[in-house]
């Protein structure tokens, strides 16, 4: 244990061990130095800061209020902080309190913004290897709360996960899948919605083929202007559309860059409507008939029909 410097009092003690530098305390600091992974150093402060220093431009500063309880970490630019486990592939960070996690940034360029990265990779911490398959989950959030009988419980989970494997040339095909937990017994969250690496998104279903694929047994698409005027869009066992308007006023067709336009009536009258003061302006109802393989009609083929259907006494 030495002074700094002989003949004069400047305040600090070195001290040393082994031949190399270990602690300095200051005036109002106390910094310790070690070379050594597998060394361990505790400290215990009543209230005050320590400081972990990289060199000038990246550090940790970790800071300790009595008043109020607070721990803090700040640090400078490209400073980091990561908790990992040393033996393996696991590491957690848990936070207790309050519940709530800010994440600041301060900076004038529009493109800079905060961020939360989940890393994934195969293999170890000292051996990493690709994403080499579909399936891998890269990243889960799960919301979960204590039920009526004291047990933990997820209700949502939002997961990423690789559609195939991942290739060198920065491609990273990843599908996003969102999971609930319905209000009936015994059900656990599944999945209810899934944006797939194409952006194909689907709904009760998990391979979408379609930019929309929605999946249900009853109505599959409900639109509304408010909570009393809606349409639903229901696609039946046979592979039928139907669309049902809850007041029963005509479906319409209306090609904006015309004066005209169709109405289907849930009373099973079609109404075709043109709009115009021209006396050759005029409804229309064109029945149009092709051969797939021969293009034009051939001769005897029919062209089109009116059916005019009703039901008798029987």
């Amino acid at each position: 244990i030495a002074e700094d410097s002989a003949g004069a009092d400047n305040d600090q003690l070195d001290f040393w061990a082994e031949g190399k530098y270990r602690m300095e305390i200051g005036a109002e600091t106390i910094t310790m130095f070690t070379g050594s992974a597998s060394g361990r150093t505790t400290l215990d402060l009543h209230t005050g800061s320590i400081r972990f220093i990289g060199d000038e431009d990246n550090n940790l500063l970790l800071n300790y209020t009595s008043s109020n309880g607070h721990l803090t970490f700040g640090t400078v630019t490209n400073a980091r902080i990561k908790v990992k486990e040393h033996t393996g592939t696991n590491g957690s960070v848990e936070l207790e309190g309050p519940g709530l996690i800010y994440l600041n940034k301060y900076h004038d360029t529009i493109t800079e913004s905060n961020k939360i990265i989940f890393y994934r990779s195969e293999g170890t911490s000292e051996s990493e290897t690709q994403i080499n398959e579909a399936g891998v989950v890269m990243g889960t959030i799960e919301f979960t709360g204590k039920d009526s009988g004291g047990a933990a419980t997820t209700g949502g989970i939002i997961r990423a996960l690789s559609d195939a494997a991942w290739d060198e040339n920065d491609v990273g095909p990843t599908r996003i899948e969102f999971h609930t937990a319905p209000d009936t017994n015994g059900e656990d969250a599944a999945e209810r919605m899934v944006i797939k690496a194409d952006g194909k998104i689907g709904m009760g279903v998990s391979d979408p083929d379609s930019a929309l694929e929605i999946l249900n047994t009853g109505a599959q698409l409900k639109l509304s202007y408010d909570g009393s005027n809606y349409a639903e869009f229901t696609v039946g066992s046979t592979g039928t559309l139907t669309l049902e308007q809850v007041d029963g006023d005509p479906f319409t067709i209306n090609d904006t860059g015309t004066d005209g336009y169709t109405q289907i009536y849930g009373n099973g009258q079609i109404a075709l409507i043109t709009q115009g003061d021209s006396s050759g302006d005029y409804p229309e109802m064109l029945f149009r008939r092709s051969r797939a393989s021969a293009g034009d009609p051939q001769e005897g083929d029919v062209l089109g029909r009116l059916v005019f259907n009703g039901f008798d006494t029987g």
